[in-house]
């Protein structure tokens, strides 16, 4: 008996010793396949639940919905602000616009000006921290908290200015894009190992992506920006002192980001511009 059993591997031990009917446990070699041709493969068969569990994902984050728009969404008030990022003042005028962060200043990004809003850019916490190449997680909360907390400032430093402050949160949006895409031009050792850690995490065009199987820090950005907008939307309503209700327009993510970060600029600076003489304007013809 056991040396007809003696068939070297456990599938085949079953198929030789059980001889079940309905089912085969080998698939179908030479030897017994016309013993085995209608018979379905025992491995092959899940269980209806194993199935179902298996395909399951996550359909939906609490901030896929805007805060606006969904009164029961208890989610703001889970996102953590960081202090230091809340507490900074900035004028937002044209008189501290500078140039002195900005990476290669002296060459490619000569004469280059960042608008104050920029400087003051909740970042800390993102790139200030060193990441893995798995912990995509942490730099998506880092960027949540990040944005929430900026638009705390916001919230806190347009207040009753709502078309200033809406411009102002598109811009600094389309700056997280530009950070996180490594296209952002203000420079420093954090934001140099910040774009090292992301090069590893999404290899998208060096050696180690073999087959592209990862996806690019724009593709990333992309899955991820609707998220961020809210989180400021959430961090923009809780800085402003006054409890009115945000025209539901704000709930649209904005496209900015798709603008070249130094077009962007000029055009902030150019509104800035424009909106001085207007006051200047009106301050004489009122004199």
């Amino acid at each position: 008996m056991i040396n007809k059993c003696d068939v070297g591997t456990p599938d085949k031990y079953l198929d030789k010793a059980i001889h079940c009917i309905h089912y085969s446990f080998t698939e179908n070699e030479n030897e017994n396949e016309n013993e085995n041709k209608n018979k379905p493969y025992a491995f092959n068969n899940h269980p209806e639940k194993y199935k179902s569990h298996c395909s399951c994902t996550i359909t939906h984050h609490p901030l896929d919905k805007c805060p606006f728009n969904d009164k029961t969404n208890e989610y703001c008030k889970t996102i953590r602000h960081i202090n230091p990022c809340i507490r900074r003042y900035f004028d937002n005028n044209l008189e501290t616009w500078t140039g002195f962060v900005v990476d290669n200043i002296s060459h490619k990004n000569k004469g280059v000006l960042v608008p104050p809003r920029r400087r003051h850019l909740c970042t800390t916490k993102l790139t200030g921290n060193r990441y893995r190449k798995n912990e995509k997680d942490n730099l998506k909360q880092n960027l949540i908290d990040s944005a929430f907390s900026h638009g705390i400032l916001l919230g806190k430093t347009f207040n009753d200015h709502n078309d200033e402050g809406l411009e102002s949160m598109k811009y600094s949006f389309a700056d997280y894009a530009d950070i996180i895409k490594g296209t952002d031009m203000i420079g420093g050792s954090n934001i140099d190992d910040f774009n090292k850690d992301l090069k590893q995490m999404f290899p998208e065009n060096n050696s180690e992506n073999i087959g592209k199987t990862t996806i690019s820090r724009e593709q990333w950005w992309e899955e991820n920006k609707k998220h961020v907008w809210n989180a400021m939307l959430c961090g923009y309503q809780k800085g402003k002192k006054n409890n009115g209700e945000m025209d539901k327009n704000w709930c649209n993510v904005p496209t900015e980001d798709g603008t070249d970060q130094f077009l962007r600029w000029l055009i902030e600076w150019a509104m800035q511009a424009y909106n001085l003489d207007v006051r200047m304007i009106l301050e004489n013809i009122l004199a």
